[in-house]
This record gives structure tokens, C-alpha cells and sequence, in this order.
């Protein structure tokens, strides 16, 4: 009985054990996903990163007609800004991150993927890209590319394009 117990809370420990490391694990093997960036309307977001950044905006452009996205350049400027180092280098190790795991970012960046170090990378990363993100769609701000061509607004009942009825619809009742 005394076998079956502690064979029992050993499994436990075990099934334990691995339950957390699948977890840090996959906290480190989450994407790191800079599409949404391509979602913005770009000189909205140049501006953005120009002011936020401090960089002149002619070399922002450089760096995208170069072929850079602008969630590239938005992750090589917080690298730049985080590890005190030049664009050009930062930018080397931004490429190829979209779409990849936080933890290969974190090897590229010399930090241990598992470190409270890492954690802490990620997290403010994260609040900041939320913060750019969210303050780029905001109402107002122009933030957003158009999903459709920008179509004249037409006043209710101007008598352009038809009868009105009261659903909006032209057409019989």
C-alpha cells in the first residue's frame, strides 16, 4: 500500500514538473506577430514611430522602400532603444522574427528564453506595441487603412440615386 502511495505522488510530481516547464515553454514559443502593423495606414504610423523614437522620417522611409515592414522597423527601434544600439544593427536582428517564437528573439538578443529578464522584454514589449497599435486605431487618428475607397456621403432623401423609403432602400414599400 506504502509502494502504491508514494508511486502515486511521484507520477504527481512528475506529471507536475512537466506541466509547468510545457507551460514556461509555450510562453516562449508564442509568435511574435508584427502583421498587425501592416494593417495601418503607413504615414500614420511613420509619423508614429517618428515622434516616438526620435528618428527622421526620411530614414524611416528608407528603411521600408528597402523592404522592411513596419512591424520590422517597429521591433528593431525597441531593440535599438532597449540594448543602446544603432538601427542598422537592431534591424538584423528584427528580420526574420515575425512569425517565429519570443524565445528565438530572446537567443538572438543573448538573453536566456526562461530568464525573469526575458519575461520582463516581453511584457513591456508587448504593452508597447499594444500602446502603438492602440493609439493608431483610435478614432480620429487616421490610423487605419480604408477597406474601401473613400465614396462621397450621400444626404437621406436628397433625391440622388432613387426613391427612400424608411428601411434606406430605394424601390417600393
Amino acid at each position: 500500500m506504502k509502494t502504491m502511495k508514494r508511486l502515486s505522488i511521484l507520477l504527481f510530481v512528475v506529471l507536475s514538473v512537466f506541466a509547468f516547464t510545457a507551460g514556461v515553454s509555450a510562453q516562449e514559443d508564442e509568435i511574435v506577430d508584427l502583421e498587425e502593423f501592416d494593417t495601418l495606414e503607413h504615414q500614420a504610423l511613420m509619423l508614429r514611430l517618428q515622434s516616438t523614437f526620435q528618428v527622421e522620417l526620411h530614414v524611416l522611409e528608407g528603411y521600408f522602400a528597402a523592404g522592411y515592414s513596419p512591424g520590422q522597423l517597429w521591433l528593431a527601434l525597441e531593440i535599438a532603444r532597449e540594448r543602446n544600439m544603432g538601427l542598422d544593427e537592431a534591424l538584423v536582428l528584427a528580420e526574420g522574427s515575425d512569425g517565429h517564437g519570443w524565445g528565438l528573439l530572446a537567443q538572438k538578443l543573448g538573453t536566456d528564453p526562461g530568464s525573469s529578464e526575458f519575461h520582463a522584454l516581453k511584457a513591456r514589449w508587448t504593452e508597447r506595441k499594444g500602446e502603438m497599435l492602440g493609439g493608431l486605431k483610435r478614432e480620429g487618428e487616421g490610423g487605419l487603412k480604408p477597406d474601401t475607397p473613400n465614396k462621397p456621403d450621400v444626404p437621406r432623401g436628397s433625391g440622388v440615386g432613387g426613391a427612400s423609403n424608411s428601411s434606406g432602400q430605394g424601390g417600393k414599400k
